[in-house]
């Protein structure tokens, strides 16, 4: 009688378990691309102290790049095509974002996004 409880308890905690591990996963999975411009664009005024000039060329900068991402993620392309427009998208943003932010912010915009490149990279290690 014990264990049969014991096994019911254990076996209703692992299911619990896995709806939460499924549900943080799913996370963001549904989010629409302008809607990551949007929380993109507020993560850097807060994080590069835009003014209110720079935070509009930003945000239609980040809504252009996402939408170009869209596309390309879209497209019924092979994936190495895939990749070299994503390289090449991710080139020109950079540009324009140089033009749009001062020397310090683009120091900053540039170190974050290495530091999550890097963070990248050492998910997809222990993905492996």
């Amino acid at each position: 009688m014990k264990i049969t409880i014991v096994k019911s308890i254990a076996t209703t905690f692992a299911f619990m378990l896995f709806l939460t591990v499924s549900s943080f996963a799913q996370k963001g999975k549904n989010i629409s691309f302008e809607d990551r411009a949007e929380k993109r664009t507020e993560k850097m005024v807060k994080h590069l102290a835009l003014d209110v000039t720079q935070e509009s060329q930003v945000a239609a900068i980040n809504l252009d790049y996402a939408n170009q991402l869209a596309d390309i993620r879209d497209a019924d392309t092979p994936r190495e095509e895939k990749k070299a427009a994503i390289v090449a998208i991710k080139k020109s943003y950079n540009a324009e974002m140089e033009d749009v932010l001062n020397e310090e912010q683009f120091a900053k915009f540039r170190k974050a996004q290495l530091k999550r490149k890097r963070g990248k990279g050492e998910r997809e290690i222990r993905r492996g």
